[in-house]
């Protein structure tokens, strides 16, 4: 957590918070700060995640992450992308990400970000820098400039650690659908909203078609479900009608069976579920407004 003397800095619309916390004091690197550092791409199954939401022309909420959520998101169809993250990295690093599909052939690509692990070379940032929004491109141009290793500033940003620097994505893995996203992308200008989980649906805006929060329920159920519970439940009043909420992915579950401590923890509302392989996707859906009411006269 923020202590509220960094809160009030955060909140001064002059200060830089990332390009300050680039070089973060010792404090910043605990494994519970917002300055963590942000993963190369999501090892999720995306793709086949997503092919159980429909997207087109929709209005999505996701974490941040890899950027790789928000993404797919817009490559699958969908019109609005609000990314809502505790970590600060997770804005300039999915920019970054979409500025260099939008102009770097496949192969440039994965040379930068798979074969090498270089992404921040100063040859890469020259041909995508054009395509970053004002406050992203002051970060990075100040980083890029004046970096002494572009390895050194990615080990700072990013995990590094084989499996979570391999890519899951199609995209990355054939030309063919690279190019295809290359086209779908060229509009694509996610909102950011930085905040911790608890405050995810007071401070996320309006109403949303779909919601996805990845595996976080691993990671905030650490010390109990309520506050997990408490955040998912008012999510769900900003769902749509007809809306989905990805509620959990959960990795490597051979028994076929879901979690009956996450299906039992909504009660009043029916855990749905879907298997990718191994790998399990739960999600809420939201009736339509003729079928909730027929839920509702039949109470």
């Amino acid at each position: 957590m923020l202590s509220k003397e960094d809160e009030k800095i955060l909140q001064n619309p002059d200060y830089n918070f990332e390009l300050e916390k680039l070089y973060y004091p010792k404090s910043y690197s605990e494994i519970n700060s917002p300055a963590k550092q942000v993963y190369c791409f999501s090892n999720e199954y995306l793709d086949g995640i997503y092919s159980h939401f429909n997207f087109k022309n929709k209005r999505v909420l996701t974490v941040g992450s890899s950027g790789d959520q928000a993404i797919n998101a817009y490559i699958f169809g969908a019109t609005q992308v609000e990314i809502i993250d505790a970590n600060i990295w997770t804005l300039p690093y999915t920019e970054y990400k979409i500025a260099a599909i939008k102009n770097l052939s496949f192969q440039e690509f994965r040379d930068a970000f798979i074969e090498n692990a270089n992404p921040f070379d100063w040859k890469v940032y020259s041909k995508i820098s054009h395509d970053l929004s004002g406050k992203t491109k002051e970060f990075w141009d100040t980083i890029v400039l004046n970096q002494q290793s572009s390895t050194e500033t990615y080990e700072k940003l990013v995990h590094t650690e084989g499996w979570k620097s391999r890519p899951y994505l199609r995209i990355y893995k054939n030309e063919r659908l690279y190019n295809m996203a290359k086209q779908k992308l060229q509009n694509a200008t996610p909102k950011f909203i930085y905040c911790e989980f608890s405050d995810f649906a007071s401070k996320s805006s309006g109403m949303y078609d779909i919601i996805l929060l990845s595996n976080i329920y691993k990671y905030v159920t650490k010390e109990g479900s309520e506050k997990f519970v408490e955040v998912v439940n008012n999510l769900y009043e900003k769902l749509n009608p007809c809306g989905k909420m990805q509620i959990h992915y959960e990795y490597n579950n051979p028994t076929g069976i879901p979690k009956p401590s996450l299906t039992n923890l909504f009660p009043s509302k029916k855990v749905k579920y879907a298997m990718i392989g191994k790998h399990f996707c739960y999600y809420l859906s939201k009736p339509s407004e003729k079928r909730k009411n027929n839920i509702e006269q039949e109470k």
